[in-house]
């Protein structure tokens, strides 16, 4: 038995807000494709692009995790002999059952599923992860009413036997799904990311709105460098100084332009993660450098890799401040 969903544990690095040009962009009402040339179509196109994968990225972030936390739960408490009388805190195990986060996620992919065009390969990994989701929530709440009721005092596990099977089938089907799905967006959400980024340079220039969402391109690069199993010193080296040359970049303007960026005092927050996420690339550098090996993931107060977990800190700070410049 498998003790978590492949990859899950990363899955908050899609938390990036994909509102990423700004007001005019698929945050607003979309432009009437009607009224506007070619250029414009071209643009708008992106945006809904954009309007897609926020929809997609929010189901991500909610069901993913918590199917994540339901399956370690469940595999801990039944261990390797399935479940029978040495299973234990069984009752407290399946966060993913809870109706509304199951509801609001099936909304936001049937959603997104509608936005037009469709992009086969995005759609097509939403649409089987909801029929995999679709598959998992019932027997996930089969499973939850039986435990969190404690009817197995009754029935001596006979019944958490026979959910057994299918929990795990479910589970199975599911992670399979949620790979393909994590994958897909990642894909596509860097290509909209990078089309807003260069139409914010033709519009505005080099100003901080850019720069600040520059250095957070850069640092999903520096994310998928450290955390790929095969890193080595050498290809972790320029997406780091990629990296670091982009918080300076904004650093400086942020306190060259005062009068410009006095309404962005949230800045400072996303630059002090920014900084925390730097500190750990450099860490693991030197640690690559000295050993030639990745080092063992540090851990932090809670569960986790510090490299990654300072990532998601930096990208809930950028998606709290970003929308603000």
């Amino acid at each position: 038995m498998r003790h978590c969903l492949k990859g899950a544990t990363r899955i908050a690095m899609f938390l990036a807000a994909v509102c990423f040009v700004g007001a005019t962009t698929a945050c607003q009402k979309l432009l009437d494709l009607k009224k506007i040339g070619p250029a414009a179509v071209a643009k708008s196109e992106n945006e809904l692009l954009g309007q897609k994968l926020e929809l997609y990225i929010d189901c991500l972030n909610s069901f993913d995790r918590s199917a994540q936390r339901s399956y370690e739960g469940y595999a801990k408490a039944v261990g390797k002999a399935g479940p029978g009388k040495n299973s234990s805190n069984l009752r407290y195990s399946f966060s993913a059952s809870n109706d509304y986060t199951i509801d609001q996620c099936t909304e936001k992919l049937k959603k997104g599923l509608e936005v037009q065009p469709q992009v086969e390969e995005l759609d097509g990994s939403a649409q089987g992860y909801l029929s995999s989701m679709q598959k998992l929530s019932p027997v996930l709440k089969e499973a939850n009413d039986y435990y969190k009721q404690e009817d197995y005092k009754d029935d001596n596990f006979a019944k958490g036997r026979e959910l057994h099977g299918p929990l795990l089938a479910a589970f199975t089907e599911f992670e399979g799904a949620s790979e393909r799905m994590r994958v897909a967006v990642d894909k596509f959400d860097t290509q909209y990311k990078e089309r807003s980024l260069a139409e914010i340079e033709q519009t505005e220039g080099r100003k901080l709105r850019y720069l600040s969402r520059e250095m957070m391109v850069r640092a999903k690069q520096l994310l998928k460098a450290g955390d790929a199993p095969d890193v080595t010193a050498a290809n972790l080296q320029p997406a780091l100084d990629a990296y670091s040359q982009s918080i300076e970049a904004a650093q400086n303007y942020f306190a060259d332009h005062k009068d410009e960026t006095r309404n962005a005092a949230c800045w400072t927050s996303v630059e002090s993660s920014a900084k925390n996420f730097l500190k750990e690339a450099k860490d693991k550098l030197r640690y690559l450098r000295e050993h030639n090996k990745p080092p063992p993931p540090q851990r932090s107060i809670i569960p986790g890799d510090r490299f990654i977990d300072t990532y998601n800190s930096l990208i809930m700070s950028s998606n709290i401040c970003l929308n603000m410049l």
